[in-house]
C-alpha cells in the first residue's frame, strides 16, 4: 500500500534530516582527526586554548566522500 503524499514527504523530510546530521558528524570528525597530529605537548590546543598534557591517540579520518553522497 502506497503512503499518503504528506506522510512520505515527512518520512523524506526525516530521512535527510538524519542523513544531513550524520554528514555533519564526519565533518566534525575529520576536523578533530585533522588536528590532532598537529598537537604539541605543553602548547596550547588550537581549539579551546588549553595547555596539552599528553597527546592524544590518532584518530581515523572518517569517510567522507560516504557522507557527502548519502546526503545528495
Amino acid at each position: 500500500e502506497v503512503a499518503p503524499a504528506p506522510a512520505r514527504v515527512a518520512d523524506t523530510r526525516h530521512r535527510l534530516e538524519h542523513t544531513q546530521a550524520e554528514r555533519s558528524e564526519a565533518v566534525r570528525a575529520g576536523v578533530a582527526a585533522t588536528l590532532r597530529p598537529a598537537l604539541v605537548a605543553g602548547h596550547a590546543c588550537p581549539v579551546c586554548e588549553q595547555t596539552v598534557a599528553t597527546l592524544p591517540a590518532p584518530l581515523p579520518g572518517p569517510d567522507l566522500a560516504a557522507a557527502e553522497r548519502a546526503a545528495a
